[in-house]
């Protein structure tokens, strides 16, 4: 496994691959990641993405010595969060709210001077048209504020309005969804 953090894991073993096939996994994952169609998928791949990047952060002792050095380090993934979640598409802010939800939860204390940073694009994200983009907006916002030490959490307060009227939103639309997929389902029976 190249994750240390994919369920069943154990131990990442990426520091036996060398350099370049380091570079190729990190590059083939990006370009997959933004060709992919299916919604699944992109999940799987931001999954894939977002533990690879953190394995890659929390690297230490022997695994790093032993790590070439193009694999101890994943300095574009930053660059990429940030040019996905400022996309026009939603496909794409989706998939850089699911990797830095998952870099927040495995090592968020890299993220917590991103504060500021942060604040405008959920923001925007929480007032954004679409329910899917409300919906890992605030799923973030989660990881963030479970994983992050309070003390960087405040600039997030400002948001707090906001973040209920969306929970109350995500949760009404998600029961209105489910109710429609019951009775639809009930009425075939």
């Amino acid at each position: 496994m190249l994750s240390s953090f994919a369920q069943d894991s154990g131990d990442s073993e990426w520091y036996k691959l060398n350099g370049q096939t380091q570079t190729i996994v990190k590059e083939s994952l990006m370009q997959s990641l933004l060709k992919e169609p299916e919604s699944s998928c992109r999940k799987i791949l931001c999954e894939l993405v977002g533990e690879l990047a953190a394995t890659i952060k929390t690297l230490a002792g022997d695994a790093k010595q032993q790590c070439a050095p193009e694999g101890r380090e994943w300095n574009e993934i930053n660059n990429n969060i940030w040019t996905f979640l400022n996309s026009s598409e939603i496909a794409q802010i989706g998939n850089g709210f699911k990797i830095l939800g998952i870099l927040l939860r495995y090592c968020g204390f890299e993220y917590s001077k991103h504060a500021e940073e942060l604040v405008p694009i959920i923001q925007q994200a929480l007032g954004h048209n679409d329910l899917k983009i409300k919906s890992v907006a605030l799923e973030t916002l989660s990881e963030y504020v479970e994983n992050i030490d309070f003390k960087f959490c405040k600039p997030f307060i400002q948001l707090v309005p906001l973040v209920l009227d969306n929970v109350i939103i995500t949760i009404d639309k998600n029961e209105d969804y489910v109710s429609q997929e019951n009775s639809f389902n009930l009425t075939n029976i």
